[in-house]
């Protein structure tokens, strides 16, 4: 279960990673409010993820704040005007 866990976790790392360096990318080129609004929710992931794997913390308060922070800027990004 643990390396399982490990994977996933290290998974999402790279991922988020990923995606977040392809939308700021994204923003850079056509300027939308959208894609920043995108690239903020993505890197709260990333970084989330990178405190969970330094054992910074764990899934408590702060985890789940960051979690509601991400909703709410993918939200942002895909509302029209």
């Amino acid at each position: 279960m643990d390396a399982i866990f490990l994977f996933l976790t290290y998974s999402m790392l790279g991922l988020s990673g990923l995606l977040f360096i392809i939308s700021l990318a994204s923003w850079y080129n056509l300027r939308t409010k959208n894609l920043i609004f995108a690239s903020i929710a993505i890197f709260a992931i990333f970084f989330k993820t990178l405190l969970q794997i330094l054992n910074i913390f764990s899934q408590n308060e702060i985890a789940i704040t960051l979690d509601f922070i991400v909703v709410i800027f993918l939200y942002f990004s895909v509302i029209k005007k």
